[in-house]
């Protein structure tokens, strides 16, 4: 009956000491995993506001070709309507 408790014993032990091990390795993964999901996350952020400069950037540019086209555009419209209207007065 002794040597079933010590027996009993040295198992739950043994059971401790393994889960205890697995307990520290997965607190070990979990700080890992923790700090690159920090990482990712501000490396997000960074990309985030590139890309929200970028956008910003590309609508202005896109806007001044735009609008260099249209005042180009308007200029020749205006031009062929002068002379139209010469044309008129003859």
């Amino acid at each position: 009956m002794i040597d079933d408790l010590h027996t009993g014993i040295e198992t739950l032990v043994s059971l401790y000491e393994t889960q205890k091990g697995r307990a520290d390795e997965l607190s070990s993964k979990l700080l890992l995993a923790e700090s690159e999901i920090k990482k990712y996350k501000k490396e997000n952020a960074e990309l985030t506001d590139k890309l929200n400069k970028l956008e910003l950037a590309a609508a202005f540019s896109e806007s001044s070709v735009d609008s260099v086209a249209a005042k180009k555009r308007i200029d020749s419209l205006l031009e062929q309507i002068d002379k139209c209207i010469k044309m008129l007065e003859l």
